[in-house]
């Protein structure tokens, strides 16, 4: 009776693993229906995997710009943060996302800073970490701290000098009103974030504007 009753489990358990898919089948259909606009559909899916592994990287890299699609920054932050932090392509990549949302997104400058300094720290040379560092310590005014990046980013041909000057990622840039807009929107985001200040306070050096440039640097 005993042997009737464990052939029985084993036939049940594997025809129920029979329609268990496997979780990469469901993350490339996730992936498919994500770039055909298909996002609820998609999201079901990442969800399925997730509940099978919390930590599965590419799951909470879809689910991280599953929600950045639909306008849903503090989620998206959140799942990033959660991607595993062993050096690896997903990492690097989590690290981007997340620093790219608080720059453009949150203009949270400090905060974005850490994160792309943490994928630069494990991809050199990865372009999307260069170009997203170069651009928070430009935007702080702190251009030699830049150059580093902008150099890699020049070496692997990603970005050219003309490019580099219309990007304004040379000193100077802070002068524009453009930047002026942008930096002032950092600080009424995160008042206590010292960055942006020094930007202003390097645009008004550049203005010729000397005690406006000195409270801003005694504010940071």
């Amino acid at each position: 009776a005993y042997a009737v009753t464990l052939a029985v489990l084993v036939l049940i358990v594997g025809y129920l693993w029979r329609g268990v898919r496997p979780s990469s089948e469901l993350l490339g259909e996730a992936r498919r229906a994500f770039a055909g606009g298909e996002l609820e559909r998609a999201a079901g899916l990442v969800e399925q995997v997730l509940q099978r592994d919390g930590g599965q990287s590419e799951a909470l890299l879809l689910a991280g710009e599953l929600a950045a699609r639909r306008g849903e920054v503090e989620a998206a932050l959140e799942f990033y943060r959660r991607v595993p932090q062993d050096g690896g392509p997903d990492a690097v990549r989590a690290n981007c996302l997340a620093g790219d949302l608080l720059f453009y997104k949150r203009q949270r400058l400090s905060e974005a800073e850490k994160f792309f300094r943490r994928a630069v720290q494990d991809d050199p040379r990865s372009a999307f970490a260069n170009y997203g560092l170069a651009s928070v310590l430009s935007t702080g005014g702190r251009y030699r701290e830049a150059f580093p990046s902008l150099l890699e980013l020049a070496r692997q041909e990603k970005i050219t000098i003309p490019q580099l000057l219309q990007l304004n990622f040379v000193e100077g840039m802070v002068a524009g009103e453009e930047a002026l807009r942008f930096l002032q929107e950092c600080v009424r985001s995160d008042p206590a974030d010292p960055l942006p200040l020094v930007g202003l306070a390097h645009a008004a050096m550049k203005r010729g504007e000397h005690r406006a440039a000195m409270a801003r640097f005694e504010e940071a």
